[in-house]
């Protein structure tokens, strides 16, 4: 789906670009995509400044996640000939399933 498609005629509010921010990753790109669409603003501060190697190369691996996204080839594999996504998955992981709804709905407890 594209959030971005749905703020159409919305009380005659001009469009504007979605932003999703807060504790985003690389491993997160395939999920956050399924939800957003192509228009959208991804802010990976802790996914970029957190990478194992550093600021520089955890830029590296979030483009290199949205290139892989991009381009429809898994992280997982799109990873073995990227060095830096690879040590992000290695951090953090893949998010398959976006977390969409309250905690409490899906059995979540804090």
């Amino acid at each position: 789906s594209d959030v971005y498609k749905r703020q159409d005629n919305f009380y005659k509010i001009k469009q504007t670009m979605p932003v999703a921010s807060g504790g985003l990753h690389p491993g997160m790109m395939p999920a956050l995509h399924k939800v957003f669409g192509m228009n959208v603003v991804f802010q990976m501060g802790g996914g970029i400044h957190g990478h194992p190697n550093g600021t520089f190369k955890g830029a590296m691996a979030a483009g290199q996640a949205i290139d892989a996204v991009l381009k429809g080839v898994s992280l997982r594999d799109y990873a073995k000939k990227h060095p830096e996504l690879k040590s992000a998955i290695a951090k953090w992981g893949i998010i398959k399933k976006p977390f969409v709804g309250k905690p409490e709905a899906k059995g979540f407890k804090y």
